[in-house]
């Protein structure tokens, strides 16, 4: 079992090295460092997977000076750390699995001497170019802040900016090239970004010009992603690549998305690893988001993979589960007409939900005695002599049985909306609406049609606002 660690990252950059080499195995993994002016006497291996850190190893120095991680099984490849909590902390490519490496602690990359691995190298060979090229960047910015007012001396220290730029571009882009068939070839092409040609939107009117450039640049995004390698998931790149690409690439509307995630899970669905990171990551993500609508993009993902059996490494009591919790949302998502809901008033009238006419109708589902809902309640009702004269209307709607105490509660509250309950339990709004916790939230537009769900008290006037304002 892996223990995640967490800590500070005490340097700024990342540093793909790798080890020493002082002896070989014909199997299992063996990583040696050495690390010159470090006082502790422990060491630690860790991996990144997705977003998060764990640990993969402890060694202690030896006697001759050096922390030894080894096993009998080899390391899945993929971006590993070296790291002491005090004064170190350093990057590896894991792909060869007997390598070594000596460095130093007051400067690692300058310092540093590799063995054994061809990929370390590389990328070894890149942070020391980049890092020279940073210290040049950054003297750059300062002159330019310095003589921010002579319009010449920064238009030049600009253009040499972009000349330091473009050559550490060039040469990202030259290691690839020379190193095709390395793991951290990929790994320093997924970091890229992606270059829109000068020709695509040419010669078009600005909008669709821009139109053009967009669909370029989402169509290619992910391009330099290698989904068919599951040594990407253990990289500091994939999982931030991911998230960039759906949440400041995609439009953000759960059709969009759900498009964008069955491409990008039909590419990784050939690698068993990566298709199950991608979609419980996403399936994950929307299931839980906080931006309303998107849990339309979970039960999607739900219908297409969990409940048709592609994610074959859940079991029939999750899927259950899981259909279950479809079942219990689907019905009232944005976009559906609303349940229809047979409730009486505190008279003991009846009082249809489809008979209410209202340009905007804010169903209000609340328990009398709950906590919460006493302090939800006034936020709500302000919203409601607000927005009254706008066509907006509230249905208050209690969830007990106890009708003397929800009918205590209204004149307590002096809650001269629409007032309505089921104290004989007669309706099935409860599974209906999916009242799981109270208050709950639905707005519905003059049709019954729901365009608001799970919103907070205090979101819904600014919500209906700005929907009066647009319409």
């Amino acid at each position: 079992m892996h223990r995640i660690i967490f800590f500070t990252v005490l340097l700024p950059f990342l540093f793909f090295i790798s080890p020493y080499l002082f002896a070989k195995e014909k199997s299992g993994h063996k990583i040696t460092v050495k690390v010159d002016n470090l006082k502790d006497s422990v060491c630690y291996l860790g991996f990144y997977y997705g977003d998060k850190k764990y640990l993969q190893d402890t060694a202690s120095r030896n006697d001759d000076g050096f922390f030894v991680f080894e096993g009998l099984e080899p390391l899945e490849g993929g971006v590993y750390f070296v790291y002491n909590p005090k004064n170190l902390y350093f990057e590896i490519i894991v792909n060869e699995q007997q390598f070594d490496i000596e460095t130093d602690t007051k400067d690692p990359v300058q310092t540093m001497v590799i063995t054994g691995s061809r990929e370390n190298q590389v990328f070894h060979q890149l942070q020391k170019f980049g890092i020279e090229r940073q210290k040049q960047m950054t003297a750059l910015k300062e002159q330019i802040e310095i003589h921010k007012a002579n319009v010449d001396s920064v238009k030049e220290l600009q253009y040499q900016l972009e000349q330091i730029n473009n050559e550490l571009l060039n040469y990202r882009k030259k290691l690839i090239s020379e190193n095709p068939n390395l793991f951290v070839a990929e790994v320093i092409k997924a970091s890229e970004v992606i270059e829109i040609p000068e020709t695509v939107g040419k010669g078009e009117e600005t909008t669709e010009s821009n139109k053009s450039k967009y669909q370029y640049y989402k169509k290619h995004f992910l391009d330099n992603i290698n989904f068919t390698d599951a040594r990407m998931l253990k990289t500091p790149v994939f999982h931030n690549k991911l998230m960039e690409y759906f949440d400041k690439v995609i439009i953000q509307h759960p059709d969009s998305i759900f498009a964008a995630a069955t491409e990008v899970l039909t590419q990784a669905e050939p690698a068993e690893e990566m298709f199950r990171y991608v979609l419980t990551t996403l399936a994950s993500k929307y299931e839980t988001s906080n931006i309303m609508g998107m849990e339309e993009v979970f039960i999607k993902l739900a219908e297409k993979y969990y409940l048709n059996g592609k994610a074959f490494w859940v079991d029939e009591e999750v899927k259950n589960k899981i259909k279950d919790k479809v079942e219990e949302n689907k019905p009232t998502m944005i976009g559906k007409q609303a349940p229809p809901m047979m409730l009486t008033d505190t008279l003991n009238h009846p009082v249809n939900l489809y008979a209410i006419e209202a340009k905007y109708l804010i169903l209000y589902f609340y328990d009398p005695t709950c906590g919460n809902c006493k302090k939800k309640t006034p936020i709500v009702y302000e919203t409601y002599k607000n927005l009254k004269n706008k066509g907006v209307k509230v249905l208050g709607v209690s969830t007990i049985t106890d009708a003397d105490e929800w009918k205590k509660y209204i004149k307590t509250n002096k809650l001269d909306w629409l007032n309505a309950g089921d104290p004989a339990v007669r309706s099935n709004f409860r599974y209906d609406y999916n009242i799981d916790s109270v208050p709950k939230v639905y707005i519905l537009d003059e049709n019954k049609k729901i365009i608001a769900r799970r919103l907070g008290a205090e979101d819904i006037e600014p919500f209906l606002k700005n929907l009066i304002k647009t319409n």
